[in-house]
């Protein structure tokens, strides 16, 4: 009988040491994960960039709009444009951005870093510049414009991913730009695109249309080992190189027709 208690006991402790053992690994990995992933206002990254001071963000959830319209900033011209400045760096890395992003027409004096970030909301660089390192590496997007936006130095969209329609108009890449094994999901628009430097978009996987008119690539290698959807590279390669061909005969008849009208 007292050989029955004993194991009754014995096995209601190693029970209740199971039970404990669980919610300790039940709560750790929750305890951890808000940790990973606190809670900042939009409001309090717009005053930290308005006060000149540098953004360093990591490993978060930001809520709310980042829309640097809304803050005051010094002004500078840039290539015949006056834009607002923004002194210091901005690194917002392996976080999640709850709401839009406008920084149309800035003018980025540091880095800029969000690798790994998520916007969820719309996106807009329109006619802003970056004078140091754009770094968008493993980032994902959704609505999302780079129109008339220029690239002093390297920038990297590596690995990022765009889920909805990208427009990169006019854009200008001074330096390196890299978009290996970059996912277009849902095409691409690059109208009278500047490529002045290394490029590449080496295994970048395009869903959807890609448009490339009168786009201006200085490395001769930039088209390779790009692929559709589908895997129709060849017949994705000739139609982009007929459709820059034809973008240049349009441009070299324009000219002869004015060198025409003139002599007349």
């Amino acid at each position: 009988m007292s050989n029955c208690l004993t194991r009754g006991k014995v096995a209601k402790n190693v029970l209740l040491v199971l039970v404990l053992f669980t919610l300790v690994l039940t709560i750790l990995p929750q305890n951890a994960l808000a940790g990973e992933n606190r809670q900042v206002n939009a409001s309090e990254i717009l005053d930290t960039i308005e006060k000149g001071k540098l953004v360093d963000e990591e490993n978060c959830i930001i809520i709310g709009d980042l829309d640097l319209s809304k803050i005051n900033l010094s002004t500078i011209k840039v290539d015949g444009r006056e834009l607002r400045r923004v002194n210091n760096s901005i690194s917002i890395k392996n976080s999640i951005i709850k709401g839009d992003v406008n920084f149309n027409g800035i003018y980025f004096n540091g880095s800029v870093n969000f690798e790994k970030s998520v916007f969820s909301g719309s996106t807009s660089f329109d006619n802003a510049s970056f004078d140091g390192k754009a770094n968008f590496g493993h980032t994902r997007f959704n609505h999302t414009k780079f129109y008339n936006t220029t690239f002093k130095s390297e920038s990297y969209f590596s690995s990022a991913e765009f889920n909805d329609w990208i427009q990169f108009d006019r854009a200008n890449f001074s330096q390196k730009a890299m978009f290996i094994r970059t996912r277009f999901n849902n095409g691409a628009q690059l109208f009278n695109v500047f490529f002045n430097n290394e490029s590449t978009f080496h295994l970048a996987i395009f869903n959807g249309l890609i448009q490339l008119s009168v786009s201006i690539f200085t490395t001769l290698g930039i088209l390779n080992n790009w692929k559709s959807a589908e895997d129709h590279e060849t017949w994705f390669h000739f139609f982009a190189l007929i459709e820059a061909l034809l973008g240049w005969i349009i441009v070299a008849l324009f000219v002869i027709s004015l060198t025409m009208t003139w002599i007349r």
